[in-house]
């Protein structure tokens, strides 16, 4: 639920979102336009969380209907696409790049430009995949190892095809191993397999790190880190 005030906060003080919004979709037509956070994967949690909003009602009268007032399809994840592989529901990326840029934003915009070009340049990301184990992404790495976790605490039911019945705690999902679906939706915002998923494959003696999208794979990174920021000589000779 701290997550769901959160986004109240941040949507009572953001007097020029309905702007930004249409100019999101103006710029980034093949893009979804997410705000934070509402990270809600089903509609079961979702439903849950909302009934269980202590924390939201501790804030005034009303919250959580101001709340609905705002396009849900935006700030939930339950309603979030599944083309990108990406749930991520919060700007933390923009915010550290303006920490890491921070003594340029302060210069000139030429200056800036030059100092951003010049970090940009010496930056060796290459260097950061020879600590992958697996050839897997760090993070990728740490979101899956805590789903073999979960995945044990699951218990299954298999209909004998490709699907399984998958209860944790009090909620029953539904696994198609062959569509690399779940109905927690978990598995494919991420293009990780989820905990659920992962019981099914281990019931199946299916590796679950096969089924890892290529896009946190190390022949992926390389390739997107293989260009390289040119020197430039001086503007004045």
């Amino acid at each position: 639920m701290k997550s769901l005030s959160l986004l109240y906060f941040w949507c009572k003080q953001d007097m020029v979102g309905e702007g930004l919004i249409s100019a999101a979709e103006e710029v980034f037509l093949a893009c979804e336009h997410r705000m934070c956070l509402g990270a809600s994967t089903h509609s079961v949690k979702l439903v849950k969380e909302m009934e269980g909003s202590c924390e939201l009602s501790m804030l005034g009268k009303n919250i959580m209907e101001d709340l609905l007032t705002y396009d849900i399809e935006r700030w939930c994840t339950v309603y979030f696409k599944q083309f990108s592989k990406c749930d991520s529901i919060d700007n933390n990326m923009a915010e550290s790049l303006n920490a890491w840029i921070l003594a340029a934003r302060h210069k000139t915009i030429v200056s800036m430009l030059e100092e951003i070009r010049i970090k940009v340049m010496n930056r060796i990301m290459k260097a950061f995949a020879v600590t992958w184990v697996d050839g897997i992404s760090p993070m990728a790495l740490k979101v899956f190892n805590a789903n073999v976790e979960r995945s044990m605490n699951c218990r299954l039911q298999w209909n004998v095809d490709f699907r399984f019945e998958v209860k944790e705690g009090q909620i029953d999902h539904i696994v198609h191993l062959g569509r690399a679906y779940c109905s927690c939706r978990t598995w494919q915002l991420k293009g990780i397999p989820c905990a659920h998923a992962m019981a099914s494959m281990h019931y199946r003696r299916i590796d679950p790190v096969e089924s890892i999208v290529d896009w946190y794979k190390i022949e992926t990174y390389l390739q997107a880190y293989s260009h390289f920021i040119q020197p430039v000589p001086s503007m004045k000779i």
